[in-house]
């Protein structure tokens, strides 16, 4: 193969992989409503995608405070498979060693655990500020907060109560330790 043909291929497996994700995405969103599987739009969601999430939650069964996570895991997975085929093809069209894969990839998956921590500290800042506002019990988007964060929060209970006005202090603590991981993992990427 031609390097045009495979940079253009290399492109493409891109693309279909990012399209793929966004399919998983729109899914896991719609299933939140609980909409009417019976509908042309909900079988076809569910054809591309039940494979690969029931793979999911059998293989990475990661259920936190009641929320399944296995489906993320599939989802940035595919999204280092795709970029490993992707980055192969492109060092092939190049005529670079595959050998330089190694420290790209290391430097891809680097990246997305700082992603991940951006993530959950971003969680953790809007814990911050719902436990200062104080919201009623049943508000959807308090409890899907409390649900995702509790499990990583539960074991700095005992070591830090509540502070001044409900504050969570043991809130402000993990974001602390997320801040440190961070900038440990950007001490592991290239200047």
């Amino acid at each position: 193969m031609s390097s045009q043909t495979l940079t253009q291929l290399a492109q493409i497996i891109s693309v279909a992989v990012n399209v793929y994700i966004w399919i998983i995405i729109i899914r896991i969103i719609l299933s939140w409503f609980q909409p009417n599987p019976n509908t042309p739009f909900m079988r076809f969601l569910s054809k591309l995608t039940d494979g690969p999430l029931y793979f999911a939650r059998r293989t990475f069964p990661l259920r936190l405070g009641g929320l399944d996570f296995s489906p993320l895991i599939l989802i940035i997975l595919l999204s280092l498979a795709g970029y490993l085929v992707s980055l192969t093809m492109l060092l092939k069209a190049q005529d670079i060693p595959l050998v330089h894969i190694f420290p790209i990839m290391a430097v891809k998956i680097i990246a997305t655990l700082q992603s991940i921590i951006i993530l959950i500290g971003i969680l953790i800042v809007i814990r911050l500020i719902l436990s200062l506002a104080n919201p009623s019990y049943g508000n959807p988007l308090a409890l899907f907060i409390y649900a995702a964060t509790e499990p990583l929060l539960s074991p700095l209970r005992r070591w830090f109560p509540y502070g001044p006005g409900g504050l969570d202090v043991k809130a402000l603590v993990f974001l602390a330790g997320l801040a440190v991981l961070y900038l440990l993992l950007g001490q592991l990427l290239p200047g």
